[in-house]
């Protein structure tokens, strides 16, 4: 719904905005919501927020330069520098592959070990250009570690797999 219903919802306490990550779903609905009362339906919202992959300083760009975040919830622990660094060269070789599909992946990682530390975005990307330059696809050469990173460091899949049981045994029958 537009801008309007959606202030008019949380005004109405129709709707409860609340930080927290979606493995939280069940015991968030407990705490405002009685053990009878059970939604039709759930609505999980998988993307990610312009603002935020947008954001100078939460390194999730490799348009400028920046600490190596990706840190969706800034209270979580572990940053992409971490990964970076603690993770070895075949760890980190199998995390581009797995989670980004990156075909360099091997290069990437031997070189990122060779170079450490890795703390920014820009030291990043200049690695990952290193390696293969911009091509005729649309996509920039580091979208695919970027994007195995974010997920990494967000622990995104493993959160959506451990969500969804607890959201379907929310739902009413």
């Amino acid at each position: 719904f537009g801008r309007d219903q959606f202030a008019q919802a949380i005004s109405d306490g129709a709707l409860k905005l609340v930080r927290a990550s979606f493995v939280s779903i069940e015991a968030l609905w407990y705490e405002f919501h009685s053990r009878d009362d059970h939604p039709a339906g759930i609505l999980f919202d998988f993307g990610t927020s312009s603002d935020q992959l947008l954001s100078k300083n939460r390194g999730f760009s490799f348009d400028s330069d920046a600490p190596l975040d990706m840190r969706m919830d800034d209270r979580l622990g572990v940053m992409a520098s971490d990964l970076l660094a603690v993770l070895n060269e075949r760890e980190l070789a199998e995390l581009f592959l797995h989670y980004g599909g990156e075909t360099h992946a091997r290069p990437i990682a031997k070189r990122i070990k060779r170079e450490g530390p890795v703390t920014t975005t820009k030291q990043l990307t200049d690695i990952i250009l290193s390696i293969h330059s911009k091509g005729r696809g649309h996509l920039h050469p580091a979208t695919k570690v970027f994007q195995a990173l974010r997920i990494a460091v967000n622990t995104e899949l493993e959160n959506i797999e451990q969500a969804l049981p607890h959201a379907f045994s929310l739902l009413s029958k």
